[in-house]
């Protein structure tokens, strides 16, 4: 794996910590400046050993993927029992909030940086009568998942 820089290892630090998933406050709390947070976080965040390094930040204070799992799976059933004890919008938070951190269901900037790359490693050597076929595809899948979606 990658080492992380100290303002990496900071970022990680302080995105599982104080930061509670705030890319951009934890890039201005690891020394990145204010004008340029936003855009670090973004890349930290699409950095591999980064999202390593919190991953493994969040298995050592115990929120490994089974309890993760676990405790969901209590709370939605708590809920279901008892709807007025517990307090579903909590509990769906704090279930959201944990997921976003392990990277289980990354920010959609994150599954678009992915597709992108994934994407123009599949066009790279393409001739361009294939190109204009995946285009055409491509267009059609989208014509019918908009018409699914009226």
């Amino acid at each position: 794996m990658k080492k992380l820089t100290l303002k990496q290892e900071k970022f990680v630090k302080y995105y599982v910590g104080e930061a509670n998933g705030n890319g951009s406050l934890a890039a201005r709390k690891a020394g990145y400046s204010i004008t340029k947070a936003n855009n670090e976080a973004y890349k930290n965040l699409g950095r591999p050993h980064v999202l390593t390094a919190i991953r493994q930040q969040l298995e050592g204070a115990g929120l490994s993927d089974t309890y993760v799992d676990e405790s969901t799976r209590q709370i939605i059933e708590a809920g279901l029992k008892n709807a007025r004890q517990a307090k579903p919008s909590v509990a769906l938070q704090a279930i959201e909030m944990v997921n976003k951190l392990k990277d289980r269901f990354p920010a959609s900037r994150n599954l678009n940086l992915n597709a992108n790359l994934e994407f123009h490693k599949e066009l790279e050597g393409k001739t361009i009568e294939e190109l204009k076929q995946i285009l055409a595809e491509t267009q059609e899948n989208t014509r019918q998942v908009l018409a699914k979606m009226n």
